[in-house]
């Protein structure tokens, strides 16, 4: 007889145990996320103590019921009134402590994949987005004027100067279905543009943060700024040969070659030196992969997804560039559409297969991913994993180990 007063904390307790028993993965997810989000475990706390004192007061009664005392003031309102307290406390968490789990129940363990592919970091801080900032180089524009007119007199040398000054630091076409007025006005304060194509990715990333139910604000920084915080977060950058954080990525890992085909370390540079393959006589960043120029197919271009981790479980840094704008989103949108049935699908198949890369078995957590992501021309959307242009039966892929990754 006892026992009766505590049938509601026994029943709770036998629902997760035979949870636990059924669902293994699913039992190990939820008590992970307890760890992890410290408002939930709170809610979970309250939950917990609420039904502890109702069912002590259930015993109490129960047991005294033929007790005298009970039945008088004060002890009979008292009892009322904590009955009722923790009734509604109890109604007040039980919906947030059980919608979550259920839910998760429901949906799988993508979220925790997800956590485990983008860092757990992402639970608290959710993700940074890394924009390049972007501003006119006056002194550049200048001197390409004055190149022009290096033939004329001073006079005209000195009236290119004065134009260019009267500019403001970001001039721009201003659309004619504004009004008139706005034709004589200029933007004020602002430090940077950020590229159409770059907001397209980082919208991508946004949905999918709201898909797997991510709490936690999306932050931007600008990569001249973030690139020497160090990488305790969980970041995507955009942007190839004119990000800072690209450049610093790569100089994560060094060039050497390993294994009997010598496959570079650092699978991808980015190369200045070279023409467009789209423009002649125009120069611009361009994919180095392995050390060879990666010219694009006819109609396609190319894009690169580097995922760069150094043994962290909560951090991981991304990065979305294409050798053109429009690659950048593709790279974007690509990451945020298929991080999981392409990407870390990679992984688990040779952590399935216990491959052993750069001396070491793969994993999630030790192993940085490089991925070419191939786009129709001026088209992001439908991108795939690109295939080597020497072996059509291979896909640039590659996984390495970073130098700053502890043994």
């Amino acid at each position: 007889m006892y026992l009766i007063g505590f049938q509601p904390l026994l029943f709770f307790l036998f629902v997760w145990t035979l949870l636990a028993t059924v669902r293994p993965d699913y039992a190990k997810s939820f008590l992970k996320s307890l760890r992890e989000d410290t408002e939930y475990s709170a809610k979970w706390i309250v939950f917990i103590l609420s039904l502890a004192a109702i069912t002590a007061i259930w015993q109490v009664y129960t047991s005294f019921s033929s007790a005298a005392w009970i039945k008088q003031e004060p002890w009979s309102h008292l009892l009322v009134a904590l009955t009722g307290l923790f009734t509604t406390i109890f109604g007040v968490t039980v919906y947030d402590v059980f919608v979550k789990p259920f839910r998760r129940l429901l949906e799988g363990t993508v979220q925790e994949e997800f956590l485990d592919f983008f860092g757990r970091s992402c639970i608290q801080k959710g993700i940074t987005l890394v924009f390049p900032k972007r501003v006119l180089d006056r002194e550049r524009l200048i001197n390409g004027l004055k190149a022009t007119a290096i033939w004329h007199d001073g006079s005209l040398r000195e009236s290119v100067e004065k134009i260019v000054n009267s500019f403001s630091d970001y001039p721009f076409n201003i659309p004619k279905v504004l009004p008139a007025d706005a034709m004589h006005t200029q933007p004020e304060d602002v430090t940077s543009w950020v590229a159409y194509q770059d907001v397209q990715s980082g919208a991508h990333l946004a949905q999918l943060l709201a898909r797997v139910r991510i709490q936690r604000q999306i932050e931007f920084e600008l990569d001249v700024d973030r690139a020497w915080k160090g990488w305790d977060i969980s970041q995507v950058s955009f942007g190839l040969g004119f990000n800072v954080m690209t450049d610093f990525v790569q100089k994560q890992f060094d060039k050497k070659a390993r294994g009997e085909q010598q496959i570079l370390a650092l699978p991808f540079e980015v190369d200045y030196t070279r023409d467009s393959p789209k423009k002649k006589d125009f120069k611009t960043d361009n994919i180095l992969w392995q050390g060879v120029m990666l010219p694009p197919p006819e109609n396609h271009d190319y894009a690169i997804i580097v995922r760069v981790v150094h043994g962290k479980k909560d951090y991981v840094t991304f990065i979305c560039a294409g050798r053109t704008a429009c690659g950048t989103t593709a790279a974007g949108m690509y990451l945020a559409e298929h991080w999981k049935d392409e990407l870390k699908r990679e992984y688990d198949i040779r952590i399935s297969q216990g491959d052993v890369i750069d001396g070491r078995k793969v994993d999630l957590h030790t192993h940085s991913l490089f991925v070419i992501v191939e786009h129709v021309t001026n088209d992001p959307h439908h991108g795939r994993i690109a295939k080597a242009p020497w072996d059509s039966t291979k896909r640039l892929i590659h996984f390495e180990v970073s130098p700053l990754t502890p043994e």
